[in-house]
């Protein structure tokens, strides 16, 4: 059981723990190392709920499954110029223009 199944929907493969689940396992890691248990919120809060919802349906029946048993793995890169990694330090912002 790789660490996403509990926080992944039964649909996708998972076991379709609730937030509380997620949190819990956050503070464990962060007990052993805030570095992972950051990583863990990157991937479970922002990229993963984010690509759920706008991820077309053939993909995430590919894809969830094997990232919630861990058969595979997943990476994200998030930064800006100017910024880097910082993610406090990004000054990109969306603006509607018209319509």
């Amino acid at each position: 059981m790789g660490i996403l199944e509990i926080v992944t929907e039964e649909k996708y493969g998972g076991s379709g723990r609730d937030l509380i689940s997620a949190y819990s396992i956050i503070e464990e890691l962060a007990r052993r190392s805030v570095v992972v248990a950051w990583i863990f919120c990157e991937i479970v809060f922002l990229v993963r709920k984010t690509s759920l919802y706008w991820e077309m349906m053939p993909r995430k029946k590919n894809i969830y499954p094997r990232l919630a048993k861990g058969d595979i793995m997943f990476c994200c890169g998030l930064t800006e110029p100017n910024a880097g990694p910082d993610t406090a330090a990004a000054k990109i912002f969306a603006e509607r223009d018209g319509k």
